[in-house]
């Protein structure tokens, strides 16, 4: 079997890439091979919303059945490409069967990262990935009574947050002395902390799980490595994912933290590209190559990757973008912030006002930060475009000062 364009991935960068894709060939085939036995759906309301119980199931899914239909997209489901064949333009699936390509997507994201300590293996201990891992988590919390967070990222504490509003005795470890380090500054960091406690979360930094400890096969506590055991009844472990490279790899294409692309999303090899949460692309804004886990970097990729791989030349020179919801915290983040840059604040820190934070490299604006607020973010964008060099990084906490003069000065 041939396809003109063959996907491989079931998400949003692979669902996107389709309809741009039929947008300009109207009758070229196309196929979509997805491990999950789902349509293609929006991971990242599983942490929020639909974890919640406010999202309904099937409005969680990108496009309904009758769009693919429509559109003549095929749905190879609950199939997993095992080989790619880069000369001779071929995928094995794990059914042993080939699918020939003309051009290809490889959109499969990552896997949870796995926590291989004692007790790992025990019911109640859960990843939050796929719609499946959801549906589990849903199920268990209807009898959970102590959890335990095990990592302090973005899901963790979207997780957290859940499930202290359901009552769920809720805390999180952290490796780290503060949540979210990795990607804030110390002040957001304290700022996220203090919101989460406020909700009745509970949170232990400088903190990891050495042993899940059971009882007749299910999870009862947690033992950290400062020797505390904390009880608990579900486990969730949040420590990040792992880019599905293998299969690009081994067929020679050029990876790294992720498989390399040009600004036009391609990979080192004609005809095969690669966007969202497995793309480490060509960034022309920044002059540098990133990977961003998020929902509107993995759908404005597959718009571009199914654009270019039906005949046109458009580059991705957009801002990455990520975003947080937590009830009365909203948190959003435009630009580049994979360094400790230095950073200024615009507004109090207060949840009901809003404020935003700027992050600076060597002057020069890398991104912005926004709590409960739009103001001053289109600026702000354009500013970071532009790579906006400031004399004095100050003038950005000035709330009465107007950053539209800063615009092509």
């Amino acid at each position: 079997m041939n396809y003109k364009y063959l996907i491989l991935g079931g998400g949003i960068a692979g669902c996107y890439a389709a309809q741009s894709i039929r947008e300009i060939d109207k009758e070229g085939s196309i196929a979509i091979v997805s491990k999950e036995i789902h349509l293609p759906y929006d991971r990242t309301v599983l942490s929020k919303g639909y974890l919640q119980g406010k999202i309904k199931r099937e409005s969680i899914f990108i496009k309904k059945k009758d769009f693919y239909e429509k559109n003549k997209i095929e749905l190879i489901l609950g199939r997993k490409a095992e080989k790619l064949d880069a000369e001779n333009k071929k995928v094995k699936l794990d059914d042993s069967s080939w699918i020939g390509f003309d051009k290809l997507l490889i959109a499969t994201g990552g896997e949870p990262r796995k926590l291989n300590i004692e007790g790992s293996e025990l019911k109640g201990v859960f990843y939050l990935r796929s719609l499946d891992d959801c549906d589990s988590i849903k199920e268990w919390l209807s009898f959970a009574k102590k959890a335990v967070i095990i990592g302090g990222g973005f899901i963790g504490c979207e997780v957290a947050f859940v499930l202290a509003s359901k009552n769920i005795d809720t805390t999180i470890l952290e490796l780290t002395p503060h949540l979210l380090s990795r990607v804030l500054d110390e002040e957001m960091s304290i700022f996220i902390e203090n919101f989460l406690k406020s909700k009745g979360v509970k949170i232990i930094t400088n903190s990891s799980a050495i042993k899940i400890i059971g009882e007749d096969g299910k999870v009862k506590a947690v033992q950290t490595n400062n020797g505390d055991v904390i009880e608990a009844d579900m486990v969730l472990i949040g420590v990040g994912i792992i880019p599905n490279i293998e299969l690009a790899k081994n067929a020679g294409i050029k990876t790294d933290n992720g498989i390399i692309t040009n600004e036009y999303l391609e990979t080192s090899v004609p005809d095969i590209y690669a966007a969202g949460d497995i793309a480490l692309f060509y960034s022309p804004i920044f002059n540098k190559y990133l990977r961003v886990e998020h929902y509107d970097v993995a759908l404005r990729h597959g718009k571009v990757a199914g654009k270019n791989m039906a005949g046109k030349k458009e580059t991705f020179n957009e801002l990455p973008y990520f975003f947080s919801y937590m009830a009365e915290l909203s948190i959003y983040v435009y630009g580049e912030l994979s360094n400790k840059y230095k950073s200024v604040r615009r507004g109090l820190p207060d949840l009901k006002k809003g404020f935003l934070k700027f992050y600076f490299e060597n002057g020069i604006l890398n991104s912005v930060l926004s709590v409960n607020t739009f103001k001053d973010l289109n600026i702000s964008k354009e500013l970071i475009k532009e790579r906006f060099k400031a004399e004095d990084i100050n003038i950005f906490s000035y709330e009465n000062f107007d950053l539209n003069i800063l615009l092509n000065s």
